[in-house]
């Protein structure tokens, strides 16, 4: 509370020039409170309440009325750019082995990101694809300006309504005037580096974001636009916010399986089904060279699991599951290869707690590790085992690439009946699956391969063979060729009665 102001004029005379100060600095004190309270109890949360009311009412906001795409020469090489915002980065070896695919394939395509991540942890071909990434961190507000002005005088119109779609639109779960500003940023600077490269595609590789971003980008250059979605930008109950506008403005959209698939469908206008494409994630066999398991004898069983400390990995039945088997005395060991992520801490902690609590010393964390370690570790590894789940927030593991690269070294593997794992791992063919949150069962799968060494071995070399016929990515890259070069077409603009559909749909 301010106290009042007691000065008189002959104790300000007495005082001199240091009064004089102290009153100036007790009523520039008031003056800021008064504009912090006007500021927090009646411009705030009016503009917050008028916010509100534009998107609630101006959702359905088209990203293009009757603006089409450009059309290109037929014979002219197709410009493709990758847009994402950390690229590389350790957990998602599956795009940069999708990248080095298509450049191996001939297809001129190119990566835009706005940082990389761990860069310590690359080996020689994600360093390679960082050489040929423009990156565009920091976007300075002088850089936002600028594009913001070019495209301005480009095209008033087409400006003008991308961002009112950015303002209007619910694009993600956490949209506020300040998420709004900066996408709007991004757009702007993306679309400026597209023109510079001449692309006449982009493509978002998560339905994020990045995604919304990219997609304005490309309307706002008359380019098409295409997205991939994998499993936390599907599944994620907050990422259902905004994912039918991402899927409905997409030339066709990718999909890692037929899990996905379904789902995805369901969430497109009626007629635009065809546009979901379900393509497997493929690994380099090459990379992967199995030799032969010699027996253990009377050493412990050495157990791998490689993911980060993420709730829909499961980690915490693992080393339940451990315990029950120390506990009826079979000698073990579990390695758990995997980093914390900063937006699940305390999953993290939990399973500090754990291990602490289960006095397990066999259970080992050694953090990210390049994938020449890991690579290592599959070949050093007895048995493979992720007890995927659905996690609190709907996430889960859709296509756990692990699970294909452990495979692929004819490592035994057990697994849960989680997202699309089923698809990866047939039951009793080639690993073993069980219910999620299940440490006993889990317990009992993984105790059945070290008592039957002739099935683990049967096991490993089936899932050698099914990692050949479903997850090469010689062959699987030849489906994403065949849709960036032949299956991008303009897309239809969308009636207006189709983007209140799906606005309303938002709304429920």
């Amino acid at each position: 509370m301010v106290k009042p102001l007691k000065v008189s004029l002959f104790n300000l005379q007495r005082g001199g020039p240091c009064q004089l100060l102290s009153l100036l600095a007790r009523c520039r004190k008031m003056l800021h409170n008064v504009r912090d309270r006007v500021k927090w109890r009646l411009f705030v949360p009016a503009g917050g309440t008028l916010y509100r009311w534009v998107v609630n009412h101006f959702c359905w906001w088209p990203l293009a009325w009757m603006d089409r795409q450009k059309r290109w020469h037929p014979n002219a090489e197709r410009r493709i750019v990758y847009y994402l915002w950390f690229f590389p980065t350790p957990s998602e070896t599956f795009v940069q082995r999708e990248l080095m695919a298509l450049i191996d394939a001939g297809i001129s395509v190119e990566i835009v990101a706005h940082t990389a991540e761990q860069e310590e942890l690359f080996g020689a071909e994600p360093k390679a694809l960082m050489k040929r990434t423009r990156y565009l961190r920091p976007i300075s507000k002088l850089e936002v300006t600028r594009c913001a002005w070019r495209f301005f005088w480009r095209g008033p119109l087409r400006f003008i309504n991308a961002c009112l779609f950015v303002l209007f639109s619910r694009y993600d779960s956490r949209k506020s005037p300040a998420l709004d500003l900066e996408v709007l940023g991004r757009y702007m600077v993306l679309a400026a580096v597209l023109r510079e490269k001449y692309a006449q595609h982009v493509h978002a590789p998560w339905a994020s974001v990045d995604a919304v971003v990219a997609m304005v980008a490309a309307r706002l250059l008359r380019i098409s636009y295409t997205v991939q979605a994998r499993a936390y930008d599907i599944h994620r109950h907050s990422s259902a916010v905004g994912l039918s506008v991402k899927l409905a403005n997409a030339a066709f959209v990718i999909t890692n399986s037929r899990y996905n698939e379904a789902k995805l469908r369901s969430l497109l206008p009626s007629g635009n089904e065809a546009k979901i494409r379900a393509i497997y994630n493929g690994i380099n066999l090459s990379r992967f060279q199995p030799s032969e398991r010699v027996a253990r004898g009377s050493h412990a069983v050495s157990i791998l699991s490689v993911a980060d400390f993420v709730e829909p990995k499961g980690l915490e039945y693992l080393m339940l599951a451990c315990k029950i088997l120390k506990e009826r005395g079979y000698p073990i060991t579990c390695q758990i290869v995997g980093g914390k992520v900063p937006t699940e801490t305390n999953y993290y902690i939990k399973l500090q707690k754990l291990r602490r609590a289960l006095a397990m010393d066999e259970i080992e964390f050694l953090g990210r590790q390049p994938f020449d370690f890991v690579l290592q570790k599959y070949g050093a590894a007895d048995l493979f085992v992720l007890p995927a789940v659905t996690a609190s927030h709907g996430g889960r593991d859709i296509t756990p690439n692990v699970l294909i690269e452990a495979m692929a070294m004819k490592l035994p593997v057990v697994s849960t009946f989680s997202g699309a794992i089923p698809e990866i791992v047939d039951d009793g063919v080639c690993g073993l699956l069980v219910q999620p949150r299940n440490e006993q069962a889990l317990a009992e799968a993984i105790l059945r391969l070290i008592e039957d060494p002739p099935l683990a071995r049967m096991l490993g070399s089936n899932a050698r063979k099914k990692v050949e016929e479903r997850f090469d990515i010689q062959k699987n890259i030849a489906q994403f060729v065949s849709l960036f070069t032949n299956g991008i077409e303009a897309p239809e603009v969308a009636s207006l009665n189709n983007l209140k559909a799906v606005a309303e749909g938002l709304q429920h």
